[in-house]
């Protein structure tokens, strides 16, 4: 896993006067979602104003939903499958226009009864989207089941919260920025995690198999998250979304003084306050707000 450091050299966002808007805009993003097509209700996106239950279609465990970007999202929005027990899943997905025109994935695994059983969470990185919504919520369903019956921390909470951690890391990594977010449940378990293990250890046997060290930098990437958004900007100016562009830029450029005032130097994400201020001049110059 990579620390914000780490990420530096990828050189997500470019300076972007080279880059003029395009006359005509998408105006959706589309999410192919897999489900035991016989178990699920429906599927909705969780907004400000209410649940949007999808036009979904299943064939053979299949359903491609079309959603409309119409508004700047300024937070991730919680994708729900609903089951027809009454359960739920969900998961965080980041909608803004700069995801227009792409096609995700997500995979809907429906929680199942008995005793809590962590061999499932395997240690193995995941070997793509579909296998790490798999592990992701099988062992969030195992790790909660865990934490319930047996407490936290146990050795069978662990070693679930391990892999519903790592299949969570791999979709939070998978592009960036990328359309999948950090689970607040998880996160919340990670922040307990770095106020508790001793300092500067890569490991601590009270949370083994995680790795101490991963989960202190996960934490670091989701403080800069507002720096990564700036990966969006040049795709945002391309489609004509100047607006959205300019209030990205402005919150990447918040978050980099952010971390100018927390002492730290040089590129992050591959972006500078430099890089950052030339695009808001920019974006500025385009939309006659000189």
């Amino acid at each position: 896993m990579q620390s914000v450091r780490a990420c530096a050299g990828i050189g997500v966002a470019v300076l972007i006067a080279s880059l003029q808007p395009s006359a005509v805009r998408a105006a959706d993003m589309q999410i192919e979602v897999f489900a035991s097509q016989g178990d699920i209700e429906g599927v909705y996106i969780v907004r400000d104003f209410g649940d949007e239950r999808q036009d979904t279609q299943f064939q053979d465990g299949r359903a491609l939903i079309k959603v409309t970007l119409n508004d700047l999202a300024r937070q991730y929005y919680n994708i729900v499958a609903r089951w027809r027990d009454g359960t739920s899943s969900s998961f965080p997905i980041f909608l803004s226009s700069g995801f227009e025109g792409r096609t995700i994935q997500i995979q809907f695994e429906k929680a199942t009864t008995g005793q809590p059983d962590a061999s499932i969470c395997l240690d193995e990185r995941p070997s793509g989207v579909r296998d790490a919504f798999m592990n992701f919520f099988r062992c969030e369903q195992v790790a909660k089941s865990a934490e319930q019956k047996f407490g936290k921390w146990t050795r069978v909470h662990r070693r679930a919260l391990s892999g519903w951690f790592r299949a969570n890391y791999y979709l939070y990594t998978r592009a960036t920025p990328s359309p999948y977010g950090l689970n607040t449940e998880l996160v919340e378990l990670l922040k307990e995690i770095d106020r508790d293990a001793r300092p500067n250890i890569a490991r601590d046997s009270g949370f083994a198999p995680l790795n101490v060290a991963e989960v202190r930098a996960t934490l670091r990437l989701l403080e800069a998250e507002q720096i990564r958004l700036a990966g969006l900007v040049p795709r945002l100016v391309q489609n004509g979304a100047l607006a959205e562009a300019k209030e990205i830029n402005s919150m990447a450029l918040d978050g980099y003084q952010k971390y100018q005032d927390a002492g730290g130097t040089g590129a992050v994400f591959g972006v500078n306050k430099r890089l950052l201020e030339a695009n808001q001049k920019y974006i500025n110059a385009l939309s006659g707000d000189i």
